[in-house]
């Protein structure tokens, strides 16, 4: 079997995985499927609405470091696989500078308008997003430890900058 025809499942599952559990507003992957009948689009109403609605399609940020590791991976860390990734990662540019300037919200909703929700700065919805920057996208793993240290608070920013 050649290595073309061995890669080609993997695009397929990611391309699934893309289409099943879009990326919303590019701001992480949705908790359900879109064509699930459960699904919701919004985090919205009550305490009961919201509870109920929590992992029916909202979309999490933080799912996106994984997403990225793997996709990264499975193209063997490819320039093409790289950039893709990077582009993913500038869909969070704008959201850096509104709701918790320079941080990354727990949820959005999936549909538009993509209201950002639950709470306005979630540590591991920045802390994901940054690793995946720096491990998989600039593949700076063994270089992380000293330019988080050098860079302090502003490290974020820097790492999701435009290229």
């Amino acid at each position: 079997m050649s290595s073309r025809k061995t890669a080609q499942p993997h695009r397929t599952f990611f391309g699934q995985v893309c289409h099943i559990f879009s990326f919303g507003d590019r701001q992480g992957l949705r908790s359900l499927s879109k064509f699930d009948p459960r699904y919701r689009g919004r985090y919205e109403g009550g305490v009961r609405e919201r509870d109920t609605g929590y992992h029916q399609g909202t979309v999490w940020p933080w799912l996106m470091g994984g997403f990225i590791t793997a996709y990264v991976k499975v193209n063997k860390g490819s320039a093409e696989a790289r950039n893709q990734a990077h582009a993913w990662l500038e869909g969070f540019h704008d959201h850096l500078a509104t709701g918790g300037l320079g941080h990354v919200s727990e949820i959005t909703d999936a549909e538009a308008p993509h209201e950002a929700r639950g709470c306005i700065a979630q540590a591991w919805s920045v802390a994901e997003l940054l690793r995946a920057a720096v491990e998989d996208v600039y593949q700076m793993r063994s270089q992380a430890k000293s330019v988080a240290a050098s860079q302090g608070d502003g490290v974020l920013n820097g790492v999701l900058a435009p290229r």
